[in-house]
């Protein structure tokens, strides 16, 4: 009845995650791309400030903590008609499509985002010129 339980026995918990929409640039976004792949390290605060001050645009940032530490950052802003509820990536542009993910985020982060209303990819455009375009599926 009272077995020794071994750490070897010992079943993994899961990550707490979290994820939450801040208006603005959210800080997160330069803890993530520090621990981003080394490709990706660039997109940082200031480059999605630039892009924001180049373009315009009110951004908002989808943050996924896991235990409580940043794994991805996802700034955008709106686009289009406010009707179809379209967002994209500011300074997304060919080849530089992506947000910020740090490496070794788990598939309860990257779900985390999903279920938050974004597709799995957020990298589809419709062509090699335009902005990333982002859609919230509706509930």
């Amino acid at each position: 009845m009272s077995k020794p339980m071994l750490l070897s026995d010992r079943v993994p918990v899961p990550p707490s995650v979290q994820a939450s929409v801040v208006e603005g640039l959210s800080i997160a976004i330069d803890a993530v791309a520090a621990r981003a792949a080394p490709s990706h390290r660039f997109l940082r605060y200031g480059w999605y400030a630039a892009a924001l001050s180049a373009y315009g645009g009110r951004a908002k940032t989808l943050v996924v903590e896991e235990d409580g530490v940043a794994a991805i950052a996802l700034p955008f802003v709106a686009l289009g008609p406010a009707w179809l509820r379209l967002a994209t990536v500011p300074g997304c542009y060919w080849p530089f499509r992506s947000f910020g993910m740090a490496m070794g985020a788990s598939d309860a982060a990257r779900a985390r985002r999903r279920c938050a209303g974004y597709p799995r990819s957020a990298t589809a455009c419709g062509s090699g010129r335009s902005r990333t375009a982002i859609r919230p599926r509706t509930r």
